[in-house]
């Protein structure tokens, strides 16, 4: 791919889960906002400072900002000529900073009709007649970039389709909580209780919300049911923790993992989970495997053995963490969901 399809998709998983928190914006419009305004994430600006949107620096405007920038720009006159200016800008710390900091800054009355735009077209228009930018030909060059690379498919209803087909493209919720770059490959699992009996509905509605600073890629309901929260080329926020296992982090450990959280039908110790879940749990664990390379799952039950995923890439929370996660229930099931994951991808006899 082009380091222009790379930029959109990565910028485009951070504008549709904002706009799907936030409850307006119209995501092809948006990302073909931050194509031109950052020349596809390569401009000063966006590479120092991750301001993708060209957004001057207002005091108030957006509570998401880390400080500002001073530099020169060009402007366009009604005539067509161009003039330069030097002012303040406002700075980001990444990339999904840098796009909350966007809806923020068009959540103002001049852009109020904004948000009942259901088109590009329409969404841009708005912005355009309210001062957003000089540009005479600002709203056709959007509309340009969003015709060249189809960036309508991520307009309206789930927009972005989930990794595994054991997941129902109804069934996702994208959440705003997660590090776009990965730092490296995906191989180990990390199933998670919820330690709650509510349901993959449920917590992907409580992962939605970007103060929580939490989600994980999957989530799975008592009843079987498979939701998806954040793309796995995605790191999800599920393994936080105080301290560390054979020298990692769990956030840092949430880097090479695919993250599940099953809901439970009694709470701690044991954290039960039904019959059901658990063969979602074999299930997508398997289609996980088979689609990232992973040729078998190891569990040893072995700290020691934490970063060395040629002998163990099965971990669990409570390695990393003063919880009791992923509950007895599963700790005591793991040898068995193991097995039943490798007899799945053809390993005789389900083990090595």
């Amino acid at each position: 791919m082009s380091y222009q399809d790379d930029f959109i998709k990565e910028i485009s998983a951070h504008v549709v889960a904002w706009c799907d928190y936030m409850g307006y914006g119209v995501p092809s419009a948006i990302i073909a906002q931050a194509c031109l305004e950052s020349a596809y994430g390569t401009s000063d600006k966006a590479v120092k400072h991750f301001n993708y949107f060209g957004l001057k620096y207002k005091p108030g405007r957006c509570n998401c900002n880390d400080g500002y920038f001073t530099a020169t720009s060009a402007e366009q006159r009604p005539d067509g000529t161009y003039y330069t200016i030097t002012t303040e800008w406002f700075n980001f710390t990444d990339m999904h900073t840098g796009v909350e900091g966007y809806m923020q800054f068009v959540n103002i009355p001049r852009y109020a009709k904004i948000k009942d735009a259901k088109d590009p077209l329409t969404y841009l228009n708005i912005l355009k007649a309210g001062g957003y930018a000089t540009s005479i030909n600002y709203v056709d060059n959007c509309m340009k970039v969003i015709a060249k690379y189809n960036l309508t498919i991520y307009d309206g209803g789930a927009k972005m389709l989930p990794d595994s087909l054991l997941v129902d493209p109804n069934h996702v919720n994208w959440s705003p909580n997660y590090t776009a770059k990965r730092k490296y490959k995906i191989d180990t699992i990390i199933i998670h209780c919820m330690a709650g009996t509510y349901d993959a509905k449920r917590c992907g509605e409580l992962f939605a919300d970007p103060k929580r600073q939490a989600s994980s890629h999957y989530g799975i309901s008592s009843n079987g049911e498979i939701w998806q929260y954040v793309p796995e080329q995605y790191r999800a926020w599920t393994t936080g923790g105080d301290k560390k296992c054979n020298g990692w982090t769990g956030s840092e450990y949430d880097h090479r993992s695919v993250t599940i959280e099953v809901s439970n039908t009694s709470l701690a110790p044991w954290y039960f989970v039904s019959a059901e879940a658990m063969t979602s749990i074999i299930n997508l664990c398997t289609d996980i495997c088979k689609r990232n390379n992973i040729p078998y799952l190891i569990w040893s039950n072995d700290k020691k053995l934490v970063g060395y995923a040629n002998l163990q890439n099965v971990v669990v929370h409570r390695w990393f963490a003063s919880k009791s996660c992923p509950g007895n229930f599963i700790m005591q099931c793991l040898p068995n969901i193991v097995w039943a994951v490798n007899a799945n991808l053809g390993l005789p006899g389900g083990h090595l």
